[in-house]
């Protein structure tokens, strides 16, 4: 499906990520995505030099640690993510990064598409500079608190209908990191009772529900089950997952804490000001910064900071300047990033050399150049991510019989699926009958002539005969627009099944289901057979894919 004029993407996206280079969005970026050639090379060599030092070789050494750990505890440290351990332990080594909410049973599939894109980009970049070595990494945001965007999943019923599933623990949860939350035994077996109950039962039920069950256990955090299940997804392709919310790794970035707390509201400002440009320009700003752009954690909740005079406040405490120098350099994890400065944190404790983005992310680094100018740090290439919609055999039948194709389904369902099921074939047999009624009462009056020269007494029976031809077609007339509405209304509910699959509440399929409905349905084999596909072909970030069932 072409993207340059999708109703799905926003007008920014769409011309990053197919008119970068002819249009105004250029100008808010340094490198463009497609950016594989000396300048990519440049980029290169200035993050090796920076590697060198002593110091970042000792972030680095920290950072392979965490990882390690991490991997060792999720049970995914597989041959190629220990290879890939050792690989960023180098200095000409960088890292292809993406990141998503922590979330329950792995969260909608454009979170699963972006890790593979990881991976994918990761390959690629190998071949192209052998004299440098690249990892994909999966950066968890485990310290939003927004508990609402990440406690549901769409699943669709054995009557293909939408139905959402959500975690809802006892306990309060409100403004609480979400990484650190762990599953309630209860709550976690009410999901998936409630997911047992709708979805069909098929060969591979009880193989998919035990990949799930073994990932999201009683007493497990959000944090350690999403690591655990893209692992199992991903770790012998090598994905490295880190939670960043780790002290050692923290304490890299209290360089960028400190100098937030020293200079806001310095960064908004900036960021306020690309805002305007922006607009002038015809384009939405995706952010809105206000004041700091840090939160601070509190017995495991998460509250904005704010300046307070000279000194600072976050839930009814004040803290002066000296406090929070105090705290920074004691507890440096309690400080926690919003979207403004998770990249900037990302950057300097990574040695992202890209990043893999969906669209309201491109929105978000639109108007971040300031913010890495601020920070010191090089900005990655933002690299669109894959898209992706999974077209089952049976929906394909169902649009060729009516000669639509899906990219126009995707674009305009409902309205194409009202013009297709409109009342014109009803119209067409009520102006046949009435046609065939006049027809046969004219041949019957031109009968009635004839008859009359013969035998007038024959007259009323001929009368009472075209009654009953012309009540019959009336009736048969009925028993025609009945069927041809019976039909209708099937055409109707298959047409329906089909947009609940493939644009679910309006949207794209990647954004709103998981992947549980393609696993219960073709098996643990549709993901390795799906991303060996796009591991082993070139992916075009220009289109949105539709891969048809059969081709995989």
């Amino acid at each position: 499906m072409d993207i340059s004029a999708s109703r799905h993407y926003s007008k920014l996206a769409r011309d990053y990520i197919t008119a970068f280079d002819s249009s105004p969005v250029k100008k808010f970026f340094p490198l463009s995505p497609n950016e594989r050639g000396s300048t990519f090379k440049e980029l290169l060599e200035k993050r090796v030099r920076l590697a060198s030092s002593p110091e970042e070789k000792e972030k680095r050494k920290i950072l392979v640690g965490a990882l390690h750990t991490q991997h060792s505890n999720a049970g995914t440290l597989t041959q190629k993510v220990e290879e890939n351990l050792r690989a960023l332990e180098s200095e000409r080594c960088c890292a292809i990064v993406t990141g998503q909410q922590v979330g329950i049973l792995g969260g909608p599939l454009y979170t699963i598409y972006k890790a593979l894109h990881t991976v994918i980009l990761a390959n690629q970049l190998k071949e192209r500079y052998p004299d440098y070595q690249f990892v994909p990494i999966f950066w968890q945001e485990t310290e939003d608190h927004d508990f609402e965007e990440t406690s549901g999943i769409n699943i669709i019923t054995s009557n293909f209908e939408l139905r959402n599933i959500s975690y809802k623990p006892a306990e309060d949860i409100s403004r609480r990191q979400i990484g650190s939350l762990a599953f309630e035994k209860d709550a976690l077996e009410s999901v998936f009772s409630e997911i047992e109950s709708f979805i069909p039962k098929t060969d591979f039920t009880d193989d998919v529900l035990g990949l799930y069950k073994n990932a999201y256990q009683e007493d497990f955090t959000f944090t350690e089950s999403q690591a655990q299940f893209l692992g199992e997804l991903l770790s012998t392709e090598g994905l490295l997952i880190l939670d960043p919310n780790r002290p050692e790794l923290k304490k890299q970035a209290a360089h960028i804490f400190k100098k937030e707390i020293e200079t806001a509201p310095f960064l908004s400002g900036k960021i306020q000001e690309v805002s305007k440009d922006l607009e002038t320009l015809g384009y939405h700003a995706q952010l809105d910064p206000q004041g700091m752009n840090l939160f601070i954690a509190e017995e495991g909740r998460r509250y904005k900071l704010s300046k307070a005079g000279d000194g600072f406040s976050y839930n009814s405490i004040t803290l002066t300047g000296a406090e929070m120098q105090k705290i920074l350099a004691e507890n440096p994890e309690r400080f926690s990033m919003n979207v403004v400065m998770r990249p900037l944190v990302q950057d300097t404790i990574l040695p992202t050399i890209a990043y893999i983005a969906g669209p309201g992310e491109i929105s978000y680094f639109t108007q971040l150049r300031p913010a890495y100018d601020w920070a010191g740090i090089q900005m990655p290439i933002i690299v669109p991510r894959i898209s992706i919609t999974i077209l089952e055999d049976r929906f394909e039948k169902l649009f060729g019989k009516y000669n639509i194709t899906t990219d126009d389904l995707l674009e305009n369902g409902e309205s194409i699926i009202a013009k297709l099921l409109s009342t014109e074939q009803e119209k067409n047999l009520s102006d046949s009958f009435s046609k065939a009624g006049k027809e046969l009462e004219t041949s019957l009056e031109v009968l009635r002539n004839i008859i009359s020269t013969t035998d007038t007494t024959l007259d009323p029976a001929l009368t009472s005969v075209k009654g009953k031809i012309l009540t019959t077609l009336k009736d048969f007339e009925g028993k025609s627009l009945a069927a041809e509405r019976k039909k209708q209304s099937g055409n109707k509910q298959q047409f329906e099944k089909a947009l609940n699959v493939l644009l679910p509440e309006g949207k794209l399929q990647e954004r709103e289901l998981s992947l549980l409905y393609f696993l219960n349905k073709y098996g643990l084999g549709f993901w390795m057979k799906l991303k060996q596909k796009f591991i082993a072909n070139p992916v075009n970030t220009n289109e949105h894919h539709i891969i048809k069932i059969s081709e995989i």
